[in-house]
């Protein structure tokens, strides 16, 4: 359960199932291969024709040998995406003997303005 855990991500109030390539190592491939149905070394070579600069646009990704040699549906193809719109701040502080730590999700949306999704506060 352990080592699905450090592979999942839920978001809050968000049941869409989306993934930004661009953002997934070679290391995790597993998740592309899980979504597709490639191999896992098939996953990570769909992966590497990305470059440093990452995918510009889906069809980059979908348009990659291995992905085209399958055959996706519509809906399928829509789990896959360049960008992020769900980002994590950890902050940790320490003053004299008090410690702080806290954690953010926010949420970029549509008109490009964040909202705080949730807050977890803790010493460290």
């Amino acid at each position: 359960m352990d080592k699905l855990l450090a592979l999942s991500c839920v978001l809050p109030a968000d049941s869409s199932l989306k993934i930004n390539v661009n953002t997934v190592s070679e290391e995790n491939a597993g998740i592309i291969a899980g979504m597709t149905g490639l191999t896992l070394s098939q996953a990570q070579s769909a992966l590497s024709a990305r470059g440093n600069d990452g995918f510009d646009k889906p069809a980059g990704f979908l348009n990659t040998a291995e992905i085209k040699a399958i055959t996706l549906t519509d809906e399928q193809k829509k789990w896959f995406d360049v960008t992020t719109s769900y980002f994590i701040l950890h902050t940790r502080a320490k003053f004299n003997d008090a410690t702080f730590a806290m954690q953010t999700v926010f949420k970029l949306d549509s008109n490009n303005k964040v909202q705080v999704i949730r807050r977890e506060f803790s010493g460290f």
